[in-house]
């Protein structure tokens, strides 16, 4: 996946009249590539030398099916090229406690977030890098005092980076407490 605008450039002659321009159309992942409605067709004209550019700014997640046409309005054959630009950044991640061990006083910390279409390739966390899994998950390990800290951002695989989920005390009082020896009442002195 680009991250950034993607410029196709083409060029080419077609015999007798040359290229006078270029339709295309960007069809959807999984849809139909040889069913093309031309009358829907974007078009780029062509310089002297019958070349031309098309700029694909928007996220698109598809095929590029792009076809000449002559001087003399005959269409040429199509080709098909796949376009994937991800200008969209992951959802700020979700943060949730899933364990505390009170004998190594270490929380397990669950981080998602979501993304499409690129989906998610990493949380940061700290500095620290967690290689998220498919469904945009990663697992964090750390201690009470180091989880009321975090700060983490997801990143995608075209290179977005979310915005920052930030805990600092957020947490406070809605971890486990490790437990403190129980006071004794009723004891006399000797």
């Amino acid at each position: 996946y680009a991250k950034d605008d993607v410029t196709i450039d083409l060029g080419g002659s077609e015999g007798l009249g040359g290229v006078k321009e270029y339709e295309y159309v960007i069809v959807p992942k999984g849809e139909d590539l040889t069913n093309v409605d031309w009358s829907q067709a974007n078009k780029a004209e062509t310089d002297q030398d019958g070349n031309a550019s098309i700029k694909v700014t928007e996220t698109t997640d598809g095929t590029l099916v792009v076809r000449p046409v002559t001087e003399l309005d005959e269409p040429g054959d199509p080709v098909q090229i796949p376009v994937r630009v991800d200008k969209t950044a992951p959802a700020a991640p979700q943060v949730s406690v899933e364990g505390y061990d009170e004998s190594t006083g270490q929380v397990t910390v669950t981080l998602e977030s979501g993304d499409t279409p690129s989906g998610v390739k990493e949380f940061v966390v700290n500095g620290e890098t967690l290689t998220a899994d498919a469904n945009g998950k990663a697992t964090w390990t750390g201690t009470v005092e180091e989880l009321e800290k975090l700060v983490i951002t997801a990143k995608d695989n075209a290179g977005n980076e979310s915005e920052q989920t930030t805990l600092d005390g957020k947490t406070q009082g809605q971890l486990p407490v490790k437990p403190t020896a129980p006071a004794v009442s009723g004891a006399q002195a000797p």
